[in-house]
């Protein structure tokens, strides 16, 4: 599995539920202290995304039979490059763009899926069904202290603009949480 965003709430998530599940994980992030904090979560090797492209490092490492990518077009191409042969490619976000080009041939050859995945657009039901999955598999974990959110900041809903200051300086690693309660 590779992971784009490793520090996220998502990658943080993901990072911990592939360690769970005996599924080894490659990280990109954004600094040696975001690679740092993956490792210790259990990802299995990473690449700081501020010292070029991720593809040899991620090749040296046996490719990935599965990609999760909040980034999109600007990764596109460097993801088909890395991902093995019948691999997945799940993008769940577009903060590198919307629009790029696609090796169909590369695709061809080595069987690659690219699925799009947005929770918004699922039927009540759908989510009911996801909602039942994570209560069966994830849940338990959670209660065992296996898993665990990690939350960098909280703030109360009045400081909003603070926090997302600070979401913008790239500096969190995992979840910045608002307090509607006026405490935190």
């Amino acid at each position: 599995m590779l992971l784009h965003a490793g520090a996220s709430g998502v990658g943080t998530t993901a990072i911990q539920l592939c360690r769970a599940f005996g599924h080894p994980c490659f990280v990109t992030v954004g600094s040696d202290d975001k690679l740092e904090k993956c490792l210790s979560l259990g990802a299995d090797a990473g690449w700081n995304r501020h010292q070029g492209s991720f593809v040899q490092a991620v090749k040296d490492w046996g490719g990935a039979d599965m990609i999760l990518d909040p980034v999109g077009a600007s990764y596109l191409a460097d993801n088909q490059q890395v991902l093995n042969m019948d691999g997945r490619l799940v993008l769940i976000g577009l903060m590198g763009g919307r629009t790029a080009e696609l090796d169909m041939g590369r695709m061809l050859m080595k069987r690659q899926r690219l699925i799009g995945s947005t929770l918004r657009s699922k039927t009540p039901q759908a989510k009911g069904a996801i909602l039942d999955a994570l209560f069966a598999h994830v849940w338990p974990r959670l209660a065992r202290g296996e898993l665990s959110p990690l939350i960098d900041r909280e703030w109360p809903i009045q400081d909003a603009e603070h926090a997302m200051a600070y979401l913008e300086s790239n500096a969190s690693i995992g979840k910045v949480l608002l307090s509607v309660s006026g405490e935190g």
